[in-house]
């Protein structure tokens, strides 16, 4: 079993962005909206927004095939957490 991997599924909030450094590598970002399982009394739920970075082949993939609102999962991410200054 690998540490440190994590799966997400939720939804796109905005579009992804894709990048280029300069190497020439390919990067999207994008923040996906997950609903944690606990619902309140009264309905509703609590829901976290975590930002993620695709590289290469992948990267240009979901920048051309996915939008804003489109459901997406996340399976076998690594996770770093970064303080709000250096947001993506």
């Amino acid at each position: 079993m690998k540490k440190n991997s994590c799966n997400f599924i939720g939804w796109l909030v905005d579009n992804p962005r894709e990048f280029e450094d300069k190497n020439g590598m390919t990067r999207t970002t994008f923040t996906l909206s997950v609903e944690r399982n606990n619902a309140w009394k009264y309905g509703g739920r609590d829901t976290d927004y975590f930002d993620f970075i695709a590289w290469g082949e992948l990267a240009k993939h979901i920048a051309k095939k996915y939008e804003k609102g489109d459901l997406l999962a996340v399976i076998d991410a690594r996770a770093k957490v970064r303080s709000e200054e250096r947001r993506v």
